[in-house]
């Protein structure tokens, strides 16, 4: 299933803050854009802390979360091990 959309109950400024995080992802990965990888690790930081929003934004978060997978999907093998992303809270399953 594709990352929400504004039709799935998302406000205009909910969908671009997905937006955002989908577009920086994607900057990064296919022109090595070193402050898009910035801006993605601030954003998914972001979303990761507002716990007291999880609620009150459902939508949003299921938005999230579908676009996360989706992008890790396509993340290099070494995106957890670069120096890039070392300093990254996302971590490899062991």
């Amino acid at each position: 299933r594709p990352p929400a959309r504004a039709a799935d109950g998302l406000s205009a400024c909910e969908a671009g803050l997905l937006g955002e995080l989908q577009l920086s992802f994607l900057l990064f990965l296919r022109l090595s854009c070193l402050a898009s990888l910035e801006q993605w690790k601030r954003l998914v930081s972001l979303l990761c802390g507002c716990e007291a929003a999880l609620k009150a934004r459902t939508a949003l978060f299921v938005g999230f979360v579908q676009a996360l997978r989706a992008q890790l999907a396509f993340a290099p093998p070494d995106f957890f091990d670069d120096e890039l992303s070392a300093d990254n809270f996302l971590r490899r399953a062991r």
